[in-house]
């Protein structure tokens, strides 16, 4: 079974630079951003829960799977997808369809919000990686407010999004995980990158 690795932080903090680094590597597959664990949360009490995760994660998987298959490879997906019971291993075919690639030895999923479910996903995947990306609260607002500006995001609001989610990286430091500080990038690259792989088990 290949082996599994995710990437989180706040917004605009470096979580996609760190993804297309990922992505470069041979032998490394990388998700789209399944955002899983906040359908499992937003779901979990609602009647028909299960129903509806099974046709989010469906709408989420359908692009790739018809660029992969084509629309014979929708009912196959839907009707493993319904069999299997488990959150820990939907969430694991997830991944595998909505990875860029083929996986060969590493499959790393991207989601922001992970950081603020640092503790859920140790307990789901105790062996896998956890990549935290950091960077400087003011730098993020306004990076933030420039990228988002059609979505009329206030400095105030992006203060309140980074500030939730470092709070989150907080409670959960316990976590094993590695920290990559979004400044390191600028201040010595080699030393990020190498940090990054070597974490993940690959020489840089």
């Amino acid at each position: 079974m290949e082996r599994i690795a995710f990437i989180a932080g706040p917004a605009r903090s470096g979580t996609t630079l760190v993804r297309g680094i990922l992505d470069a590597h041979p032998d490394i597959a990388v998700t789209k951003e399944t955002r899983f664990m906040d359908l499992i949360y937003s779901l979990r009490n609602q009647p028909g829960g299960r129903r509806e995760m099974l046709k989010r994660i469906l709408k989420r998987a359908r692009p790739r799977i018809l660029r992969r298959s084509g629309e014979a490879g929708l009912q196959p997906f839907r009707e493993k997808m319904e069999g299997i019971r488990n959150s820990r291993e939907l969430w694991r075919e997830l991944m595998k369809v909505t990875a860029t690639k083929e996986v060969r030895k590493l499959l790393v999923e991207k989601t922001p919000d992970n950081i603020s479910f640092l503790k859920e996903i140790n307990e789901w995947f105790p062996e896998a990686p956890i990549v935290v990306t950091m960077r400087d609260g003011r730098d993020v607002v306004a990076s933030a407010v420039k990228i988002w500006a059609r979505l009329d995001l206030s400095p105030l609001d992006a203060a309140a999004q980074w500030r939730l989610a470092a709070e989150s990286y907080l409670k959960a430091q316990a976590v094993p995980h590695l920290l990559l500080r979004y400044e390191e990038v600028v201040r010595d690259p080699n030393k990020f990158f190498a940090d990054l792989f070597s974490y993940l088990g690959f020489t840089y």
